[in-house]
């Protein structure tokens, strides 16, 4: 059965080159259902591919980088604004002129996320429409502007034929506002030949400890930073590698010299996502000190290259791990577990070397591309039938 896809929106940046989780998601769904006979026109905000994909048309709405977004939330908001309305009159002249099977907003789909062609023209009556994957729930409103956004979002869940969400926990709480036939759970994915265990085993100079991550309040990275001094006080030759940049880098900065760790936490900055494989490779164990995750998908990267992860108890962490089999989960905003639980694989070889076993083994299993992409072929077919 070949099908013309439309992604109204398919990510703010569809992207091979940076690593941004909807992009990267939005561009490897695309490549990897090349073989399915569908053809997708898709909407992003900014294209930043290296790569060519075969089976797409792609049209650049053109906002700010991802890199520039995140410094500023007004900025950020602006921006969402800007994108919303752009891929809606876009969207409706692309379904004037081709002749679309599906439409599919894929990204973005926060709690806050919603699409205007189900809910200001009448195209969801004639053409199956699918949202998501949505990654986080948000019941709560903070502001009169957050009430407004989460009564569109679920709107649109509603108007939906099917809904694609990232866990479990979130069909389960969705499937209170639709039918819980209409909710599929698809994770995000990893490139798990790109992203693979290092072959070449060398010596490491020092215990590596990894995070990669926007350096933002959220990110939990000053707890990282505090938890070095109690794992220096028993094992001197350590040190912390931190990948990411955001509005928090000073502050943080200032919390190294402040502890004295100068030359045992090294700040990378914002690295393009080709550069990240060997960060990883090098790592001895993965951390993600994270105060709240939608998913967390450097996880499943730092899993697909054989890695033990060190993750805290968050929405989306706690459903890729399972303690103490393929990583750790500690509690969040707590220095202490996290130094506790780097600790613990420092001094325990064989149970480090367990949890890498068994994290690449999970990485293959269920968050490969491959996979992904056929969950999505199947919820396609099944909208249209």
């Amino acid at each position: 059965m070949y099908m013309n896809v439309l992604l109204s929106s398919a990510a703010y940046t569809i992207t091979d080159l940076f690593p941004a989780s909807e992009g990267l998601t939005a561009y490897n769904i695309i490549k990897h259902l090349e073989g399915y006979d569908i053809f997708f026109y898709a909407i992003a905000g900014g294209v930043a591919i290296h790569k060519a994909l075969k089976n797409v048309k792609l049209y650049e709405v053109k906002v700010l980088s991802p890199h520039t977004r995140v410094r500023s939330s007004l900025v950020a908001s602006s921006t969402g604004v800007f994108y919303t309305l752009r891929n809606y009159s876009l969207s409706i002249k692309i379904l004037r002129n081709t002749k679309i099977d599906i439409v599919h907003h894929m990204f973005p789909s926060s709690a806050m996320s919603f699409s205007f062609l189900p809910l200001l023209s009448n195209m969801h009556k004639h053409c199956p429409f699918i949202f998501g994957p949505i990654c986080g729930l948000k019941e709560v409103p903070r502001s009169v502007v957050e009430g407004i956004g989460i009564k569109l979002h679920m709107a649109t869940v509603r108007r939906s034929h099917a809904v694609i969400v990232q866990t479990p926990l979130l069909k389960e709480a969705y499937s209170r506002t639709v039918n819980a036939d209409k909710i599929w759970v698809i994770p995000l994915g990893v490139d798990t030949n790109y992203f693979s265990p290092c072959k070449v085993r060398k010596e490491k100079e020092s215990f590596e400890i990894l995070t990669v991550a926007s350096l933002l309040k959220a990110k939990g990275i000053d707890y990282l930073i505090k938890a070095t001094p109690l794992v220096l006080s028993k094992h001197r030759n350590v040190r912390l590698r931190i990948i990411g940049d955001g509005p928090e880098r000073s502050r943080l900065i200032q919390l190294v010299r402040r502890l004295n760790l100068q030359g045992k936490v090294i700040f990378e900055g914002y690295l393009p996502h080709s550069k990240l494989r060997d960060f990883y490779w090098k790592a001895s164990v993965f951390c993600l000190p994270t105060l709240r995750e939608a998913f967390g998908k450097v996880i499943i990267e730092a899993m697909a290259c054989g890695k033990a992860v060190i993750a805290t108890n968050t929405f989306g962490p706690s459903q890729i791990i399972d303690h103490m089999k393929d990583g750790i989960i500690v509690p969040s905003a707590s220095s202490k577990a996290l130094a506790e639980a780097i600790l613990s694989l420092i001094s325990d070889d064989k149970l480090r070397g367990n949890m890498e076993e068994m994290a690449r083994r999970k990485a293959v299993k269920v968050y490969s591309w491959d996979r992904i992409a056929q969950k999505y072929h199947e919820v396609y077919t099944t909208v249209l039938r």
